[in-house]
């Protein structure tokens, strides 16, 4: 089983963190990203996560500050997390040679952008079923 976590990282506007794969990722070139990633054979699911969130984008979390929000397993052998963390600060972003592009989005749009958009990305699911439940959510408490 392979397990794989991203993050959906807030600003203080309420925006998350968008980035758009580089031409030479190795898979998925050019599509929809958020923080994370593949989880090794010697990590928890929280460390591979932070590890990932820190390479590729430089920004530095620590345990305290992410919560998991959704998981579920994709196929028989991927599990997906999905982690949620509310930063202080919108921070510089360094991105990694895995992406090329970052954006600061609204979750809404994101959601639509997702929902209308078809890719082979098997963890856009799971985030997509987290976004959904936050729509959900606002919707009914407004």
């Amino acid at each position: 089983m392979r397990y794989v976590a991203k993050a959906i990282l807030y600003n203080p506007a309420g925006q998350i963190l968008v980035l758009r794969r580089s031409s030479t990722h190795p898979v998925l070139a050019y599509e929809i990203d958020f923080p994370g990633g593949i989880i090794e054979r010697n990590e928890t699911v929280i460390d591979g996560l932070l590890r990932e969130v820190r390479e590729e984008t430089g920004i530095k979390l620590s345990t305290t500050a992410v919560r998991q929000v959704h998981d579920q397993t994709g196929d028989e052998h991927e599990h997906h997390h999905v982690f949620i963390a509310q930063l202080d600060a919108t921070p510089d972003i360094q991105i990694s040679w895995e992406h090329d592009q970052y954006h600061w989005a609204d979750p809404q749009a994101t959601l639509d952008t997702l929902t209308s958009h078809q890719s082979p990305d098997t963890s856009w699911p799971v985030v997509i079923t987290y976004l959904k439940s936050i729509h959900h959510h606002v919707a009914h408490t407004a």
